[in-house]
């Protein structure tokens, strides 16, 4: 037999009830017409089957009220379901005419206002609608139609339409949800400037970009880029010089603007009704903290600057720039302008690439090898040569004369054209240069003093060269013997004489 439904069910139940009323009301209309003795026998044995049945009835109207009771809920709640689908739908529709009406107003606003529109930058809007509460955001961007993507983005600079973007969401709508109207304006009259900024190849946000012309006006045109890294901006005609930069970051080549970078593109010209894009790479900054030390044994000394390079450089950064010679430290730290690149620094002590240790014989080592990773602060050290003289009034070994201190000189860096001033000590070690250490290079050098108003110096004929790492070994640097490392210099001032060996004394200063 087929399975009774719960409407079959509940009709039985109400049916047994009934019954049992009925029979209730016939028992009591006996008792009126009976004798009493009958009645009183009927009476007792309707109330021992009423009794029995009692318990019965009770359960079979408790299950027929939670029935019932099922049936009501069950029937309001696909009435509620129903109109929060109908909420949602009729929330759906003023959104979509909420954002239908923001495309309308983005169409009468000037080309100018809409390439301002990027998404780091939106137009923002909130509006109450029949109660509700509903937020708009708008958009723009320049498109190329070859590729459908953001002129910014695509390898042509051509920029072909201007797409729209309205969105609206609501809580009505849904968290997370909105709705969106897209709309095509036609490229403008006027020209477009496109600038691309990037980060180690992925587009940076929040970049600061500044194109000042044409000539005479020079008005100043700013915007910052989009997620994208794109800053697109509508200009007239005309020559523009162009600026692109973000607090804490540097150009490859260690400038903050890239307009002083004379190796990126500082000017631009933009012909009527033709779009131009150019690009920029920067990078967060990074810093480089150089320790000197002196010789094989790695002793710390005092030096006056030093070089970074990468291969992604178009030249090297001297530190300090520019080169300062006389202000000695054990350790020079940059200022925060060194690139990120992916590849290693060269760092060196000295003024520019010809104090490169392996150019001059060294051999390069790894603590002079460093790669900065943005953000960061580098500490490496670098080695320098000791240059160790003595300054004697004689002129010769067997006519040594004394040390003289206070004698005045100088060391000329030929190959980076930095030249170093020197008075030598008048304290231990008497007549020694107060820094011997010097970076790696080709040099001239001078020295000379006064005795008895005698004036008289002596100084290179021809370069000299720095080129190990426990100082020069070459006769060439002085006219007196080189012995464990200091090289004698002989002035013939007294006693009197004419020194031999390299180099010239003459009368003079240096």
């Amino acid at each position: 037999m087929p399975k009774p439904s719960i409407a079959q069910t509940l009709l039985v139940m109400m049916r047994t009830f009934s019954a049992r009323l009925r029979v209730l009301g016939r028992s009591s209309i006996g008792l009126r017409s009976r004798a009493r003795a009958r009645a009183c026998e009927e009476l007792g044995a309707a109330h021992r089957s009423l009794a029995a049945e009692a318990g019965d009835t009770l359960l079979e109207v408790i299950v027929s009220a939670l029935l019932l009771g099922l049936i009501v809920v069950g029937t309001f709640s696909g009435l509620n379901s129903a109109n929060r689908a109908t909420s949602i739908d009729r929330s759906r529709s003023q959104a979509d005419a909420l954002a239908e009406h923001a495309e309308e107003q983005l169409r009468s606003e000037p080309i100018k206002r809409l390439v301002e529109l990027t998404e780091s930058h939106p137009l923002e809007e909130t509006v109450k609608e029949n109660g509700s509460v509903y937020k708009i955001v708008s958009t723009a961007q320049y498109i190329s139609d070859a590729t459908s993507t953001s002129s910014c983005t695509s390898s042509s600079a051509k920029a072909d339409y201007i797409q729209t973007s309205s969105k609206v969401s609501s809580p009505l709508i849904g968290a997370g949800k909105s709705v969106e109207e897209n709309g095509i304006i036609s490229p403008p009259a006027d020209s477009a400037l496109i600038v691309q900024v990037t980060e180690s190849g992925t587009p940076l946000q929040g970049a600061k970009v500044v194109a000042t012309g044409p000539s005479p006006a020079s008005t100043n045109y700013e915007l910052e880029t989009s997620a994208n890294g794109c800053a697109i901006l509508a200009v007239p005609p005309g020559e523009y010089n162009i600026n692109a930069s973000k607090s804490g970051y540097v150009d490859p080549n260690g400038y903050e603007n890239t307009h002083e970078d004379s190796s990126t593109t500082r000017s631009v010209y933009i012909p009527a009704e033709n779009t131009s894009k150019v690009g920029y790479n920067l990078g967060l900054a990074g810093t480089l903290q150089v320790k000197f030390i002196e010789g094989s044994a790695a002793t710390p000394t005092e030096g006056d600057s030093f070089v970074a390079f990468n291969t992604g450089m178009s030249t090297f950064i001297s530190f300090p720039k520019p080169p300062t010679p006389g202000s000695y430290s054990t350790t020079i730290t940059s200022p925060t302008k060194i690139f990120p690149f992916k590849t290693k620094y060269a760092i060196y002590a000295g003024s520019c690439e010809a104090d490169l240790p392996s150019a001059n014989g060294v051999s390069p080592v790894e603590s002079e090898e460093k790669e900065v990773t943005p953000g960061s602060t580098i500490a490496t050290t670098v080695r320098l040569g000791p240059v160790n003289i003595r300054v004697m009034s004689g002129y010769s070994s067997a006519f040594a004369g004394e040390e003289i201190g206070g004698a005045t000189g100088y060391t000329n860096d030929t190959g980076c054209g930095v030249k170093r001033t020197f008075t030598t000590n008048s304290t231990a070690p008497i007549g020694a240069m107060p820094h011997p250490s010097l970076p790696f290079g080709k040099y001239t050098m001078c020295v000379g003093a006064t005795i008895a108003g005698v004036e008289k110096k002596w100084e290179t004929t021809s370069p000299l060269e720095n080129n190990s790492i426990k100082g020069p070994e070459s006769t060439s640097w002085t006219n007196g013997k080189t012995s464990g490392g200091v090289a004698t210099i002989y002035l013939g001032l007294k006693p009197s004489g004419t020194p031999s060996g390299a180099g010239k004394v003459e009368s003079g200063h240096c």
